[in-house]
């Protein structure tokens, strides 16, 4: 990380902490996001991994801190849904970044076919997430659509994983 990575950080991180608008902190998490993947994707997937992970954590701890998630806010969380999605299709089998279960790693073909899957599926889960939060109480939508993608995914891994042994 250069002194100049480490500068933006820190700015990210105390503006996190001064701006009162969660909407724009949303936006700033999620550009600082998109900061990382286009800085960092060429150095490889063991110094893209860190940031990237750095990155999803300071967005996942934003998002679980907030006390009500505003109507807004739902269409910014589908829209990372969906880029989450794309960024896990184009990236090359590697150990550090992605669906991380023994099924995945021990498999080349099964990590392509689990991240393909839940590439395919971050849209209608997103369009999922935008539907449920009119009916049901937002954070339970984001909940629920979450876990229910990420379910998905592994579990198509791990029966793709026992069909290709057997």
């Amino acid at each position: 990380m250069n002194n100049l990575q480490k500068w933006i950080v820190l700015l990210v991180l105390a503006l996190m902490l001064v701006i009162p608008n969660p909407v724009f902190k949303t936006v700033l998490c999620l550009a600082y996001f998109l900061y990382l993947i286009v800085e960092n994707y060429r150095d490889g997937a063991a110094a893209y991994s860190k940031h990237l992970n750095l990155a999803l954590y300071c967005v996942l701890i934003f998002v679980l801190l907030f006390q009500h998630v505003q109507h807004y806010e739902i269409y910014l969380i589908a829209i990372f849904m969906v880029l989450l999605g794309v960024l896990v299709e184009h990236l090359d089998y590697n150990a550090f970044i992605g669906i991380r279960i023994p099924s995945t790693r021990n498999s080349e073909k099964n990590w392509r076919k689990t991240h393909h899957l839940m590439a395919v599926l971050s849209i209608p889960f997103a369009l999922c997430l935008l539907i449920l939060s009119q009916f049901i109480n937002p954070e339970t939508a984001i909940l629920a659509t979450t876990v229910s993608w990420l379910a998905i995914s592994i579990l198509y891994s791990i029966y793709e994983y026992t069909y290709e042994i057997n």
